[in-house]
C-alpha cells in the first residue's frame, strides 16, 4: 500500500505539474487528498499488476522498461475507474 501511494504521488505530480501546468502547491494538495483513494486502490492494482506480470516477461536489469510497465499497468487500471 505504501509503495502504491508513493508511486501514484510521484507519477501524478509529474503529470499534473509538467503536462497539466498545475503549480507545485496545487499538485501537492491534490495528492494529499488522493492518499485515501490510492490506499483503497492499492490491492486491486497489485492484483492487476501481478496478472499482467504473469503474461509479460520483463527484464530484471532494465529499470526503464520496468518503470514503463508499471506506468502502463497504473494507467490502464485507473482510466476505466476515473471515467
Amino acid at each position: 500500500m505504501v509503495a502504491m501511494v508513493i508511486f501514484c504521488t510521484i507519477t501524478n505530480m509529474f503529470i499534473e505539474i509538467l503536462i497539466s501546468k498545475m503549480t507545485f502547491g496545487q499538485s501537492f494538495y491534490a495528492r494529499l487528498i488522493a492518499v485515501p483513494v490510492n490506499a483503497l486502490i492499492a490491492k486491486p492494482y497489485g492484483s492487476y499488476r501481478d496478472f499482467l506480470l504473469h503474461r509479460v516477461p520483463l527484464s530484471k536489469t532494465n529499470a526503464v522498461v520496468n518503470i514503463m510497465f508499471n506506468v502502463f499497468a497504473y494507467v490502464t487500471l485507473l482510466t476505466p475507474i476515473i471515467y
